[in-house]
């Protein structure tokens, strides 16, 4: 299966568990990056660019809401669908 498809069905990868643990708490790129390295002990860490496309994935499977934008930064967060 296509990795843009697992989404749709519910998996997960590492880099989109991780970001999506990082966001039940509302988090700019920078933060949730930081986040993932300290909740993991620096053992997983994630690029810019990974983590952008997975949040766009996350975005349009609705497990991610962009609510706020500071400074030009976009804050992101969990939704109830992304919690489940």
């Amino acid at each position: 299966m296509p990795r843009s498809d697992s989404l749709k069905v519910g998996e997960l990868t590492d880099t989109s568990y991780y970001i999506l643990l990082s966001l039940v708490d509302a988090n700019h790129g920078y933060m949730i990056m930081k986040t993932i390295e300290k909740m993991t002990n620096n053992q997983f860490s994630i690029g810019s660019a990974s983590m952008y496309t997975t949040i766009k994935k996350l975005l349009d499977a609705e497990l991610i809401t962009l609510c706020d934008e500071v400074n030009k930064k976009k804050i992101y967060l969990a939704t109830e669908k992304g919690i489940e």
